[in-house]
């Protein structure tokens, strides 16, 4: 069962997940916290919260962390269809995609800087971009996870590609979308918090949109070589 206690002190620290001084270990009658990395006189001392993206610093927190290696972005279901084809056949793979537990109307996908291209994310554009033939094999081979890195049907990664950035773009127009101007900020500001506010916001959305741009440029690195490869053969 998980437990809920108070550590007072360890509350403390500040939190930088990418080059922590110490981390709180869990003994069998104790809560740890040992030096990992010198400290000199006069240093703030830094633990980590765990491996988070922004987003979910900023939900418990309200704050974001810069150049934060565990950055990442929430796609959601809808969105992973979204970026598919819209037609009656792309339909039909979806009820498939349901029965076979890849896609779930709760289900979400954390597109991060550690892993840029979840496997059931790769699965769904896959499935829903395809030609007949990978469709088919892939419900023959009884509907599992596309491995990308395995041999795949022919059209198989240029469905995920083409639906990578399509994703891309509705991702961006997500973070994108109406921004809150410094009088609103204002007009709700205590204590002259607003303009740190709209300060931590943008960061948390240039994060996320950075994130993003490195997907969008791997992908397109990887259709490059694909196509030279092609050239060559």
């Amino acid at each position: 069962a998980t437990e809920v206690c108070l550590l007072p002190i360890a509350d403390m620290f500040n939190h930088f997940g990418a080059s922590p001084h110490t981390r709180m270990r869990e003994t069998e009658s104790a809560y740890v916290l040992r030096l990992e990395r010198p400290v000199t006189a006069g240093e703030q001392v830094f633990m980590t919260y765990g491996n988070l993206p922004n987003f979910q610093l900023f939900i418990n927190g309200a704050f974001v962390e810069s150049d934060n290696p565990f950055d990442a972005v929430e796609v959601s279901c809808q969105e992973a269809i979204a970026a598919g084809p819209s037609d009656e056949i792309a339909d039909d793979r979806i009820e498939d995609l349901l029965a076979s537990g890849v896609l779930d109307p709760g289900r979400t996908w954390l597109v991060s800087r550690t892993d840029l291209l979840p496997d059931g994310l790769a699965t769904v554009l896959a499935v829903l971009g395809s030609p007949q033939q990978a469709y088919q094999e892939w419900v023959d081979g009884g509907k599992g996870v596309v491995d990308l890195a395995a041999d795949v049907a022919p059209g198989t990664r240029e469905a995920v590609y083409l639906g990578v950035l399509r994703l891309v773009t509705l991702l961006r127009a997500r973070l994108r979308g109406r921004k809150r101007n410094r009088a609103e900020f204002e007009a709700e500001d205590v204590g002259g918090a607003a303009g740190a506010l709209a300060a931590t916001v943008r960061r948390l959305r240039d994060g996320m949109l950075a994130v993003i741009a490195t997907l969008e440029e791997q992908v397109l690195d990887a259709m490059s070589d694909d196509s030279s490869e092609d050239a060559e053969a």
